[in-house]
């Protein structure tokens, strides 16, 4: 079975539980108001977190659920996009960290490589 949605010229009443034609759903002619827009708006803005953009906020106010949805959808971002700062901070400071470490082998190695002199290292009890 094919279920596409019907176009504009055919018209569909569904027959309720008095008998009586339910009125088809509004067109999106811009001739009634289409109920579904902000959910379409708050979906289109739940697409964005996954590529990357934790910045994405929900900006136009809503009402009733679609508003505490909206809220909730804000909230979430905001603390995802904190985490995210978090992680690349600490990415970075590490990424610095290790830079050094390898610099400072570097060094120590060509240090004790090139040394005329014999030197010993020694650990203490407990030292790795």
């Amino acid at each position: 079975m094919n279920f596409l949605p019907p176009d504009n010229h055919q018209k569909i009443h569904a027959v309720g539980h008095g008998r009586r034609p339910v009125p088809p759903a509004a067109s999106h002619t811009g001739d009634q108001p289409d109920n579904n827009r902000p959910l379409q708006e708050l979906m289109a803005s739940f697409a964005k977190p996954p590529d990357g953009d934790f910045t994405t906020r929900i900006t136009k106010p809503y009402s009733g659920e679609i508003g505490k949805l909206a809220s909730y959808f804000n909230q979430f971002m905001e603390r995802l996009e904190n985490y995210s700062n978090k992680l690349k901070k600490e990415i970075r400071v590490r990424a610095h960290a290790q830079k050094a470490l390898r610099q400072s082998e570097e060094m120590f190695s060509k240090a004790f490589n090139l040394s005329p002199i014999s030197i010993l290292i020694l650990s203490y009890p407990g030292e790795k």
